[in-house]
């Protein structure tokens, strides 16, 4: 069998982009820490956030706006060298999207049912397939323009 190993990892989180972040976790620095109570209003947790801002998804189907998927196109750019150099090398088909999420579409599924629990209405534009655990990879295959295959590993805490 064939040794398997991540070809182009990239990352966004509390603690920064890519190698910035990883310094970020050696060295002390944690520009993404904050206390909030945002998601406990009313009671303030240290939580980390990422403070970078986020693209906008509104050009895309709705299945696919999520903040999950707005962090995947963020850092849709740190991809593309590695993915170049992939193409040159392989049909769009032979190259695999394989995506570590565990809260695929969670905000805006919280959000839905907060709706829906006041008004009795869902949201506009809101789609419950947003919250499937292979929606994000899929939305990372379609904006890569790739053919498949596109696998989600459940990496929930």
């Amino acid at each position: 069998m064939s040794a398997v190993f991540l070809q182009a990892p990239a990352w966004l989180s509390a603690l920064g982009r890519g190698a910035d972040a990883g310094e970020s976790m050696f060295d002390g620095r944690s520009a993404g820490m904050a206390t909030t109570d945002r998601y406990t209003p009313g009671r303030p947790l240290h939580l980390g956030c990422v403070i970078e801002p986020l693209p906008s998804l509104g050009s895309q189907p709705a299945v696919f706006r999520s903040r999950t998927n707005a962090l995947l196109a963020a850092v849709l750019a740190d991809l593309q060298p590695a993915l170049a150099r992939a193409l040159l090398r392989h049909a769009p088909g032979r190259i695999a999207v394989v995506l570590g999420v565990s809260a695929a579409g969670l905000q805006e599924g919280a959000a839905a049912a907060h709706q829906f629990r006041s008004q009795e209405t869902w949201p506009a534009g809101y789609d419950y397939a947003q919250q499937e655990m292979g929606n994000a990879a899929a939305f990372l295959e379609r904006s890569l323009d790739l053919a498949r295959p596109a696998y989600p590993v459940s990496s929930a805490c």
